[in-house]
């Protein structure tokens, strides 16, 4: 019975060093990722069911409460309809990215409602960028959730490139 205990106890102790460090939680809580979200980036392209739309990210802000959190002030044009939206996107975790030792992947969540109207889009994104972002830096970025009104409740996402098959995109 001995020998197992020390058997987990060599096993617990030299488990952090096989893990390669992976799951950090959000590691940039000292950066503002609000231009490396926004910037560079003239609109997204996304669907709603089989409807194709485009939204613009308006406005980015880190919350000065919260640096896991980021405000978001955006708008949607399809077919020449255009809606406000405003909400949050809060960072959770932080992946290093396989075979490629510079980039990091974040994921999170995000909550944006319609200003003066009753939508409503939840989900996750996930965005992949440099470890040691600039103002200079770029990202890829993809939403994924639910789009939700009086009337219907339909799958969404939105990117800011085109990924071959959503339904391949990892979010967690």
């Amino acid at each position: 019975m001995m020998e197992f205990f020390r058997k987990v106890f060599w096993c617990l102790l030299f488990l952090p060093f096989f893990m390669n460090g992976q799951n950090n939680g959000f590691i940039h809580h000292d950066k503002n990722l609000a231009s490396v979200i926004s910037e560079n980036v003239e609109y997204f392209e996304g669907y709603s069911g089989q409807n194709k739309f485009v939204i613009y990210y308006d406005k980015v802000k880190q919350s000065s409460e919260n640096s896991d959190q980021y405000e978001v002030f955006a708008h949607t044009d399809s077919g020449g309809t255009r809606k406000n939206f405003k909400g949050t996107m809060i960072f959770r975790l932080s992946f290093g990215v396989r075979n490629q030792p510079d980039e990091i992947l974040h994921f999170g969540d995000f909550n944006f409602t319609e200003e003066n109207g009753s939508s409503s889009i939840q989900g996750k994104f996930r965005m992949q960028m440099v470890k040691q972002p600039d103002e200079n830096s770029h990202c890829t970025i993809t939403f994924k959730g639910k789009f939700n009104s009086e009337n219907s409740s339909e799958c969404v996402w939105w990117a800011n490139f085109a990924p071959n098959n959503i339904d391949e995109v990892i979010f967690k």
